[in-house]
C-alpha cells in the first residue's frame, strides 16, 4: 500500500537507498529539511531503536504561553490564563485534546523535545489543554494505557466542571501522529464498543500507522525505501508491537490491534486524516478515510503534496506545514469550541 510511483520515472530498485528517487518528489519548500535526513536510516534492530528512543525521550521546554505538568499517564500541557503570573487552565475549560506521540509503536515519550514543541503549538492553536500520553510498546498493553489515560482525562475535566455553572459539555478530541494516530483510531474504536463514558468528539490522525498489512505488501519491493520511515522499519515495528503470538499480515488479528482491520467503522467520531503524498502510509490512510466516509463518518482527508512521513514534526514554518496547521485548527475548533 505504498505511495504509487511516478510512471514517467520507473522505480530504480529496492537496493537504491541514497534517497534520490523520493527526494526528487519532495515538495520544493520541504527539500531543505529533507536534505538533512539520512535516507538510509532504518529502524530494524534493538540497538538502533534503543538509541533513537533515547533521543526521542530527551525533554524540552514548553512553548510560549504554555506550561507542562507531569501527571499520571503522561504530560499535561496547559494554557496560561491571560494576565496570570503562574500557570492555570482556563476556569471554564471543559475541552481538551488527548494526544499520542509517534515512534512506530515502539519508541517515544509524552515529553520529548519534539512532542513538547508539537503539543505547545496545539495548545496555542486550539486554546485548550493537551494531554500527551505515555504508553507501553506492545499490544494490548499500549492500548490499555491510552484507554486509562482517556478516562483519567475525562474524570479530570468532569471534576473541574463539578460545582460550577458551566453549560458546556465535556469534550475530548483524540489525536496523534504516526503510530500515535494509529493508536488514536484504535482508542476511538474501543471507546465506542465499551460505551462506558463520553465518546471523543473527533479524531485527528496525522500520517497514521493504521494497517499491519502494509509491511508485508510485496509490491513495495518495486520501490526504493521511503524517506524517514521505510517498510523494513515498518515490518520490524509491527512485528515487535504484535509480539510472538501474532504476526503482521496474519489472516486475523485481535480486535483493536490494527485499526484498518475493523470491518464496521460506523458511529466513530468525525475524523481528520492527513498524510504526505510520498509517505509509506499514504494509501492505507486514504483507504481508511474512504471507508470511514462510506460508513457515514464525517471525514476530512488531506494529502500534502510532496510531504514525507513525519512532516508535521520534522518540518516547521514551511508553507505546506503552515497551511496544514490551519486545517487542523479549523477542524479541531469545530468540535471543541462552544
Amino acid at each position: 500500500m505504498a505511495a504509487a510511483a511516478d510512471e514517467s520515472k520507473p522505480p530504480i530498485g529496492n537496493d537504491d537507498n541514497d534517497g534520490t528517487y523520493w527526494m526528487e518528489r519532495v515538495a520544493l519548500e520541504l527539500q531543505p529539511v529533507a536534505r538533512t535526513m539520512d535516507p538510509k536510516m532504518t529502524f530494524n534492530t534493538p540497538e538502533i531503536v534503543s538509541a533513537f528512543h533515547a533521543m526521542l525521550c530527551t525533554p524540552g521546554p514548553a512553548g510560549p504561553g504554555v506550561v507542562m505538568k507531569e501527571v499520571e499517564f503522561g504530560t499535561y500541557f496547559i494554557p496560561i490564563c491571560p494576565g496570570a503570573e503562574s500557570s492555570c487552565a482556563k476556569p471554564t475549560a471543559t475541552s481538551a485534546v488527548l494526544w499520542i506521540h509517534g515512534g512506530g509503536r515502539i519508541m517515544g515519550s509524552s515529553n520529548g523535545a519534539s512532542i513538547v514543541v508539537f503539543c505547545s503549538k496545539l495548545v496555542n492553536l486550539l486554546g485548550v489543554p493537551v494531554f500527551s500520553v505515555d504508553h507501553r510498546y506492545t499490544f494490548p498493553e499500549a492500548l490499555d494505557d491510552v484507554c486509562k489515560a482517556y478516562h483519567w482525562l475525562l474524570d479530570d475535566l468532569e471534576s473541574a466542571k463539578a460545582g460550577r455553572d458551566i453549560p458546556s459539555e465535556v469534550r475530548i478530541a483524540v489525536g496523534g501522529e504516526s503510530a500515535g494516530a494509529g493508536l488514536s483510531a484504535e482508542l476511538c474504536q474501543r471507546v465506542l464498543d465499551e460505551s462506558n463514558g463520553v465518546a471523543p468528539v473527533c479524531q485527528i490522525l496525522i500520517n497514521p500507522m493504521l494497517d499491519d498489512r502494509t509491511c508485508v505488501d510485496d509490491s513495495l519491493s518495486k520501490l526504493p525505501p521511503h524517506l524517514v520511515w521505510n517498510n523494513k522499519s515498518n515490518l520490524y515495528a509491527w512485528s515487535s508491537y504484535l509480539g510472538q503470538n501474532h504476526k503482521p499480515g496474519d489472516e486475523t488479528l485481535p480486535a483493536y490491534a490494527s485499526a484498518s482491520r475493523r470491518e464496521d467503522l460506523a458511529n466513530l467520531p468525525p475524523a481528520y486524516v492527513q498524510v504526505g503524498s510520498i509517505d509509506l502510509f499514504r494509501d492505507e490512510c486514504e483507504v481508511y478515510a474512504q471507508r470511514l466516509k462510506g460508513h457515514g463518518v464525517k471525514t476530512e482527508f488531506v494529502e500534502i503534496d510532496g510531504a514525507f512521513h513525519g512532516h508535521m514534526v520534522i518540518a516547521n514554518d514551511e508553507e505546506p506545514i503552515l497551511k496544514a496547521w490551519e486545517r487542523i485548527g479549523a477542524f479541531g475548533k469545530k468540535y471543541l469550541s462552544d
